[in-house]
């Protein structure tokens, strides 16, 4: 436990410096979650949840989260930032997903499944992962697992201005010079 406890409080320290500009953190349900402003409840069906990012003309960024989760809380402590948080909830329509969830939820193609279920037939493997869908369904953009500041950023970046349609997402990074 003790190393667990070092390693967490080694990859929270860059956060600490910065903290004066962020953000107060979400604070969390009685199930462990965080509850951000600027993420969505699922409606139950996937569909709708995209349907409705569409019709706002944003892309759905699926966040598949567990409780409880160290990186997801390193993941909250990295939106806490003004700019990011801003881009976020411009573009991008977010619901958080129960990776381990036993409530039933409709997936795009009609099927009844629990959250984890879900999430292993979307190929989630870790948590935290983010993955981003336009209107026609279509994965665009996938963080699997935390991942330092700049390389969010840079992934939000990549799925909000259609870097997708002419280049990987590690490509982008590189340009943006993050990897």
């Amino acid at each position: 436990m003790l190393r667990r406890a070092f390693l967490l409080g080694s990859l929270a320290a860059p956060f600490s410096a910065r903290a004066a500009g962020l953000l107060p953190m979400p604070v969390l349900d009685a199930k462990g979650f965080y509850v951000a402003d600027w993420q969505h409840p699922t409606t139950g069906d996937v569909a709708q949840d995209l349907a409705i990012a569409s019709a706002q003309g944003k892309i759905l960024a699926m966040f598949w989260e567990m409780s409880p989760c160290p990186f997801c809380t390193l993941m909250h402590t990295a939106l806490r930032d003004p700019a990011m948080r801003e881009h976020v909830a411009e573009r991008m329509y977010s619901v958080r997903y129960d990776k381990l969830g036993t409530q039933m939820i409709v997936d795009f193609n009609g099927a009844h499944r629990t959250h984890r279920e879900m999430g292993l037939a979307h190929r989630v493997i870790g948590s935290p992962t983010i993955v981003f869908r336009t209107a026609d369904r279509r994965e665009v953009g996938r963080v699997p697992g935390y991942t330092n500041v700049p390389a969010l950023r840079g992934a939000f970046e990549y799925v909000s201005e259609g870097a997708y349609q002419r280049m990987s997402l590690s490509t982008w990074l590189r340009t943006k010079g993050v990897l």
